[in-house]
C-alpha cells in the first residue's frame, strides 16, 4: 500500500487554443518531504462533455464479403509522419459520444453509421501525460449502400 499521494498545487506554463501545459506539484507518501514536479498537457475542452474525444471502431458489412474495419491515414505533426489510425475526433460541448462518433465518421470518411453497437466507458490513453478522456464507439456501416 502506497497510501495517498498529495497534490500541492499546479501552475499553467503555456496556454494555446486547444491545449495548455502545466506543472503539477506533488509528493509521495513514502517520501513526503520530496516535492515533485510533473509536466502535463490538458485539453481546453476537458470536462465540457461526457468525454473529450471518441475513437470510432467502424465495421463495414457488405453482402458476400467478410466484414472490414475503417482506418484513416492522417498527418500527425507531433510524429512528423502520416499515421494509420481509427477515425476519431473531439466531442463538442454537451455532445454525447454516440452523436460525436456519427458526426466524426461522416466528416472523416464520408461513411454514414447504420447502427451504434457499443459505447465504452471513459478511457485514458496516455494518462502519464494528459487528462484527456475518450470513449471507444463501435459502429456498423452498410457498405452496400454507402
Amino acid at each position: 500500500d502506497f497510501g495517498d499521494c498529495v497534490v500541492h498545487g499546479e501552475e499553467v506554463v503555456w496556454q494555446g487554443k486547444w491545449i495548455k501545459t502545466k506543472n503539477v506539484y506533488w509528493s509521495h507518501p513514502n517520501e513526503p518531504e520530496i516535492k515533485r514536479t510533473w509536466e502535463t498537457l490538458e485539453r481546453q475542452n476537458h470536462s465540457k462533455a461526457e468525454v473529450d474525444a471518441v475513437e470510432i471502431f467502424a465495421v463495414i458489412k457488405k453482402k458476400e464479403q467478410l466484414p472490414s474495419v475503417i482506418l484513416v491515414r492522417q498527418f500527425r505533426p507531433p510524429t512528423k509522419k502520416y499515421c494509420i489510425e481509427l477515425p476519431a475526433g473531439l466531442v463538442d460541448a454537451k455532445e454525447d459520444p454516440k452523436t460525436a462518433a456519427i458526426r466524426e465518421l461522416k466528416e472523416e470518411t464520408g461513411y454514414s453509421v447504420k447502427s451504434v453497437i457499443d459505447v465504452s466507458h471513459s478511457v485514458l490513453f496516455g494518462m502519464a501525460l494528459t487528462n484527456t478522456t475518450s470513449a471507444i464507439v463501435t459502429v456498423e456501416v452498410d457498405g452496400d449502400h454507402d
